[in-house]
C-alpha cells in the first residue's frame, strides 16, 4: 500500500510540476526509470495536455523537444492544441504547430479549429496559415 501512495504522490507531484511550470521537476520524474514523456495521466490525457491548459509553454516545449507526440487526443478527442486555442493562448499554439500539431483538427462538437478560434483572430490567422503548409 505505501508503494503505491508513494507512486500517487510521485504522479500528484508531476502533475502540480507541470501546471505550475516547474521545468526542473518535471524534468527529474522523467528521467525517473519506467517514466515515459507520452504516459496517460488521467482519461487520455497526458503531459501535454496539462502544460497546454496551464499555458505554460516551457514545459510543452521541453516535452515536445523530448518526444512527446503532438498528435495525441485525451479520451473525448480533445488535442493540446484545441486546448491552447479555447484558451486563447498564442504562444502555445505557436510551440505545439512549430512541433507539428496538426491543424486541421476538430473539436469533440465537430468544429474546426479555425471555427474553434473565431474568438482570437491572432490565432485564427496562425491556424489558417498552418492548414495551408501542412
Amino acid at each position: 500500500m505505501s508503494s503505491h501512495h508513494f507512486k500517487y504522490a510521485e504522479h500528484e507531484n508531476f502533475c502540480s510540476a507541470i501546471k505550475n511550470g516547474f521545468l526542473p521537476t518535471v524534468q527529474e520524474h522523467l528521467r525517473k526509470p519506467g517514466s515515459e514523456v507520452n504516459m496517460v495521466i488521467d482519461a487520455g490525457r497526458n503531459a501535454l495536455h496539462l502544460a497546454a491548459e496551464a499555458g505554460r509553454e516551457n514545459i510543452l516545449r521541453y516535452l515536445l523537444q523530448h518526444g512527446a507526440n503532438p498528435l495525441v487526443e485525451d479520451d473525448t478527442g480533445v488535442s493540446p492544441l484545441l486546448i491552447a486555442i479555447w484558451h486563447g493562448d498564442v504562444t502555445c499554439v505557436k510551440v505545439l504547430l512549430e512541433f507539428g500539431a496538426d491543424p486541421t483538427g476538430k473539436s469533440p462538437d465537430d468544429e474546426t479549429y479555425v471555427e474553434c478560434a473565431k474568438e482570437n483572430p491572432e490565432i485564427q490567422a496562425l491556424i489558417k496559415k498552418a492548414i495551408k503548409e501542412w
